[in-house]
């Protein structure tokens, strides 16, 4: 007796997501589902094979990178290891392996690159400065509101609210220094119009901050400028002045150490000055 198609069991993967997953991630497995489908369709799920598995493979090479085909195979293997769960298949068909890929070294801003960003970005200064000074991501700017903000206490707080919940799904304070002006407690902090008070929109977002690392001169795509360039860099200098991995996995909200690991090797400058300071202090 055949076993159930991959897209039936696609569909009912989405239908679970669509329950527990916040939208954008919702979005990534539609995305990437679609190609799936686009190879497997109406495959009987149980015969999938690893041979298949590297014509899919094969086939996405041409129009994508690396991370992306791993993208989508981590999908594939959600999709199937939910089938065997709720008992659609008595097993993986086979083993799903990800493409081997050279991670690059996290690539940051110098202190002298984020001056000189900060310098052409106009309106988006403070917020451009606020994200290298506390890491925060694209989604818990565009959502930080006024009430987040405890100038008293010096501290920022990423909270959820309707349409958004942090990453790792749990709250946290952020260090802040006490330098803000301070609005009304129901406006967004960064507003895309300040006449009409709007939410930046996560799209046009991206676009306005990719637009001051191109008026700034730092807008090569190797690097991948934009927020999370700034991200990484709060991580790799907050690393490099002597901040401990914990405090700097807290206040940027990851999850793992192994992630804020990653940035210590975006340092080599700082370090390379350290050493030269403490050989100044030697005797000649």
């Amino acid at each position: 007796m055949p076993g159930p198609a991959f897209d039936t069991l696609a569909e009912r993967y989405l239908e679970h997501l669509r329950v527990y997953a916040k939208p954008l991630s919702i979005l990534a497995a539609e995305r990437s589902l679609k190609q799936l489908n686009g190879h497997f369709w109406d495959t009987d799920a149980s015969t999938i094979t690893a041979s298949a598995v590297d014509r899919f493979i094969a086939g996405r090479r041409a129009t994508c990178k690396t991370p992306t085909i791993n993208k989508d195979l981590r999908y594939l293997k959600a999709v199937l290891r939910l089938a065997v769960e709720e008992g659609a298949l008595k097993e993986l068909p086979c083993r799903i392996r990800m493409v081997r890929e050279v991670r690059k070294t996290p690539t940051i801003l110098t202190k002298e690159e984020l001056k000189r960003l900060l310098e052409k970005s106009g309106r988006l200064r403070p917020m451009l400065l606020l994200a290298a000074m506390t890491g925060l991501r694209n989604g818990e700017i565009r959502f930080l509101k006024w009430a987040d903000i405890d100038l008293a206490a010096g501290e920022l707080h990423v909270t959820i609210k309707p349409g958004f919940s942090p990453k790792s799904g749990a709250e946290r304070s952020v260090p802040l220094k006490k330098s803000l002006a301070r609005g009304r407690p129901s406006d967004w902090v960064f507003q895309r119009n300040p006449d009409s008070g709007s939410q930046w929109p996560a799209s046009a977002l991206c676009a306005a901050v990719r637009g001051a690392f191109a008026d700034a001169g730092l807008d090569d795509p190797e690097r991948k400028p934009g927020l999370h360039m700034l991200r990484r860099s709060f991580c790799s200098h907050s690393l490099a002045l002597g901040a401990s991995i914990e405090a700097v996995r807290a206040m940027g909200g990851w999850s793992s150490l192994a992630v804020v690991q990653r940035y210590a090797v975006s340092v080599k400058d700082e370090q390379r000055e350290a050493v030269e300071r403490l050989s100044g202090l030697a005797p000649t």
